[in-house]
């Protein structure tokens, strides 16, 4: 958390001491401040490929703990997540940067690391067991990006997504319900970015 905070901080004593007055960025790097709820911790780039359209990739490392209500278990997942995008932007030439409404696509890649420690809270049997989880998904990006001072970018957006897990090692031979996976259309990411133009 305090990494975290120090990195915002960086950004903004840049945006700070930076010229005002640059015309037609082509790039945009930002921080994912809505990955702090969910322990995901990374940051973004984008960058104009035509008029209307850029591209860009978000790159995070996640460290959360889940409980799945297994007795006293505890579930740990450690990985990556990349996430490249493209985007449309509605109605907007790029006169001082990408800005406005935007639609657009993407792919996840995350692989994570999980180890489940504890057992039954009745019992004094325990257990650990570990496993690979790769998730990869493609859904649809749509948000609103505004450009404060020819500098400071602020994000939002939603991107439903349909998800497929893949599970190795010891996970892999365990009951759905001992770790479930994350199959399906996941309707819950949101983005709330901050960052730089230049």
């Amino acid at each position: 958390m305090k990494r975290s905070i120090v990195y915002l901080l960086l950004i903004f004593a840049f945006v700070l001491t930076a010229h005002s007055h640059a015309i037609a960025q082509k790039a945009i790097v930002k921080a994912n401040v809505a990955g702090l709820l969910s322990n995901q911790y990374g940051g973004a780039a984008e960058i104009v490929v035509g008029k209307q359209l850029t591209v860009g990739a978000a790159v995070g490392y996640k460290n959360r703990n889940r409980d799945f209500g297994f007795g006293d278990a505890t579930t740990n997942e450690k990985g990556i997540v990349l996430i490249p995008e493209v985007r449309y932007y509605i109605g907007n030439n790029f006169e001082k940067a990408p800005r406005g409404i935007y639609i657009g696509g993407n792919y996840t890649y995350e692989r994570l690391d999980v180890v489940i420690d504890g057992g039954p809270t009745d019992t004094l049997n325990t257990f650990s067991t570990t496993g690979q989880v790769v998730n990869s998904g493609i859904g649809v990006v749509a948000g609103y990006q505004l450009i404060l001072l020819d500098r400071i970018s602020l994000d939002f957006n939603i991107s439903p997504y349909y998800n497929a897990a893949n599970i190795t090692g010891d996970l892999e031979a365990k009951p759905e319900e001992f770790y479930p996976t994350d199959t399906g259309f996941k309707l819950n990411r949101i983005g709330i970015l901050i960052g730089v133009a230049f």
